[in-house]
């Protein structure tokens, strides 16, 4: 069935209707199915009528970005609406992209654009400038969707071009285990409260200086983060964070310390003044470093990648949290925007996951029950990585000298009970050291061959800690 249609756009039939399309120029979108071709034929010229009503400008990329960036800042949800500006003049509205009416992008449109992107110098532009660039136009054709100027996001799927993209752990660091304690040893009480909340809990250096006191929910146990240090978080949520022992204990102390100074605005971290304190200020942690005998750069924001990468690799289980995080519970823990910011730390889960198996020698056929270590990060721990001791039958099943991150049970245990020991004595617990002390009788007492290793001793001395 054919109909006589034969202005703008098409008329097609459609299961015994007529479906109407508007011409190629605007993407031959549907405007709907209808009874009649006089029907149909209506409905296009409708929809171009009220599409001509609009300013000519109004269907540029420049235009609908800039009303883009007004709504942001107009919702005061978000900060950055400034460099997000600048980034967008610098980048997208002057482009030939800028000028293309939005209904008319195409996916190579924006390759094509990522291509062109230089610097002031004409040098190359890094991988991460490049993909603060794309964000923008994804999130301005994400507008554009939603208002039904476009069918689709054809900057969504677009990916930087090939070489151009950095590694995903370029630019940060985060520290290991013995140097969380280094540092936290080497701080002064401001330091010592600011980085433990910064390492144990991840929040942002604005985040940080924004917290209040009315924010720290000690009976319920958490951290609600609220605001930044000049207006809403990043994201634009408020989040719940937990209050890790750690945290708990530093917040308490540090809230009733003279030393904390007067809070004008019930800020935790007061400026001088009593007011907010500057998002740039770092707490002097650099000196801190120094004194921590640590050399590498390390960055105040550096203390939240820290916490992201021991949430994945589980290097807090079992004694702060129950078991490591997946990316998505990190996503919501951080309050990343996206899952693709949290998956930078994929590779540390791997990693950990890879550290819990041995994998038998070539040579042997037989399956071996392997005992998982206590904790993932062993060689923290100063576990040795041969017995200190001749190995007796029972354990020979559970060591392989060709596996190296393999030691004996009671090696792995005694590990445990010792660090059970230094918090103790770091935290000045007597009841903690009183239990670690009977539980290092016991210990000995299987070293010596006084007693077995029985199970339920073996899970006293893994759950020391």
């Amino acid at each position: 069935m054919t109909s006589d249609y034969d202005g703008p756009g098409s008329v097609t039939a459609h299961g015994g209707r007529w479906r109407a399309r508007l011409p190629r120029e605007y993407d031959r979108r549907s405007v709907g199915v209808f009874d009649t071709v006089r029907e149909a034929a209506q409905a296009i010229a409708d929809e171009l009528a009220r599409l001509a009503a609009l300013p000519r400008q109004d269907k540029s990329l420049a235009a609908v970005g800039e009303r883009w960036l007004d709504a942001r800042e107009a919702s005061g949800h978000y900060r950055g609406v400034k460099a997000e500006r600048s980034r967008w003049a610098l980048y997208v509205a002057d482009d030939v992209l800028g000028a293309l009416p939005v209904h008319a992008i195409e996916p190579r449109d924006v390759r094509q654009w990522l291509t062109r992107l230089r610097g002031a110098d004409g040098a190359a532009l890094a991988g991460q400038t490049l993909q603060n660039a794309l964000t923008l136009v994804r999130g301005a054709l994400r507008a554009a969707l939603e208002d039904d100027l476009v069918r689709e996001n054809a900057a969504e799927l677009v990916r930087l071009p090939k070489g151009s993209r950095a590694r995903e752990d370029a630019g940060w660091t985060w520290l290991r285990l013995p140097e969380i304690a280094s540092l936290l040893r080497a701080c002064d009480s401001l330091q010592r409260s600011a980085f433990t909340v910064a390492i144990y809990g991840g929040l942002r250096a604005g985040e940080l200086w924004g917290l209040r006191a009315e924010d720290v929910d000690q009976e319920a146990g958490v951290l609600r983060v609220c605001r930044s240090y000049d207006g809403p978080t990043k994201a634009g949520h408020v989040r719940e964070v937990p209050l890790l022992t750690p945290m708990r204990r530093e917040l308490a102390a540090w809230l009733k310390s003279p030393e904390r100074g007067y809070a004008r605005q019930g800020h935790v971290w007061p400026g001088r003044d009593g007011g907010v304190l500057s998002k740039t200020y770092q707490a002097r942690i650099h000196d801190a470093l120094s004194r921590a005998g640590i050399e590498r750069r390390v960055r105040l924001h550096d203390l939240r990648h820290t916490c992201a990468s021991h949430l994945v690799a589980g290097s807090w289980a079992p004694e702060l949290l129950q078991r490591p995080l997946r990316l998505e519970e990190v996503r919501v823990w951080l309050g990343h925007s996206e899952i693709s910011v949290t998956q930078r730390y994929a590779h540390l889960g791997s990693d950990a996951v890879r550290s819990l198996v041995c994998v038998p020698p070539a040579r042997d056929t037989k399956a071996k029950n392997v005992a998982l270590p206590a904790r993932i990060e062993r060689a923290a721990n100063g576990l040795g990585t041969a017995p200190t001791r001749p190995v007796s039958p029972q354990e020979e099943g559970n060591f392989d000298p060709l596996c190296p991150t393999r030691v004996p049970p009671l090696v792995q245990h005694l590990g445990a009970v010792a660090r059970a020991a230094r918090d103790a004595v770091l935290e000045q617990r007597a009841d903690v050291w009183h239990r670690v002390a009977d539980l290092v009788d016991a210990a000995l007492a299987v070293e010596a061959g006084a007693v077995p290793l029985d199970a339920e001793l073996a899970r006293r001395l893994r759950g020391a800690g």
